[in-house]
């Protein structure tokens, strides 16, 4: 690494630095608190490997929690490296990145369209209330947030189940889990298998 790499290096914190240029082999784990700069670690350790050539900028992915905290890189980084041309590495936030790798990638497997779509709040305030007036739920007022509860449980409970009802593009499956359900929490599971089945709706 030459002089001027090294002086820009050494303005961190010597565990920011070591962050920074740690090596491309193999996994390198940062723990740090709220507010401790690891949006700037993660930025200047984009410029690292770019300016040291460590890696081609096309095999970077930087992932994040939020959108902010990527627009931040996306806007630091032609900075960092004094505004000369690049090609960008990808920075998304985890859920974008989902997105756009289920999109490249072909869903027929799961015997989805191509044109799926990922449910949000209003997609789930819907199912909620189409679920709670099948089930007779609507005197108990439950809320996306409780049945969601009920479905994330259910889906970390029974995974494999999950995954393998959610290729049931006929539905014939759901159905018949949903008529044989003896537990709310298994009638509310169903319900919104099949809703998302017939939506072709994915979700997080």
């Amino acid at each position: 690494m030459n002089g001027k790499l090294q002086a820009r290096w050494m303005k961190f914190a010597p565990e920011m630095k070591e962050a920074i240029t740690a090596h491309t082999e193999g996994i390198v784990r940062v723990i740090a608190g709220a507010g401790t700069g690891k949006t700037t670690v993660l930025q200047n350790r984009m410029i690292y490997l770019y300016e040291t050539g460590k890696v081609k900028n096309s095999e970077i992915l930087c992932v994040s929690f939020t959108n902010k905290a990527v627009q931040e890189i996306k806007d630091r980084i032609p900075r960092g490296i004094g505004n000369r041309p690049l090609y960008h590495p990808f920075v998304a936030t985890f859920h974008s990145f989902s997105a756009y790798y289920l999109h490249r990638r072909n869903m027929a497997c799961f015997n989805f369209p191509d044109d799926f779509n990922i449910a949000g709040d209003l997609e789930h305030e819907a199912i909620s209330e189409i679920i709670a007036k099948d089930l007779n739920l609507s005197e108990t007022k439950l809320s996306w947030g409780e049945l969601g509860l009920m479905i994330e449980k259910r889906k970390m409970e029974n995974y494999r189940e999950y995954v393998l009802l959610l290729k049931d593009s006929s539905g014939k499956q759901i159905q018949e889990k949903q008529d044989q359900a003896k537990t709310l929490d298994e009638a509310v599971f169903y319900r919104y298998l099949s809703l998302q089945r017939k939506n072709n709706l994915l979700d997080f």
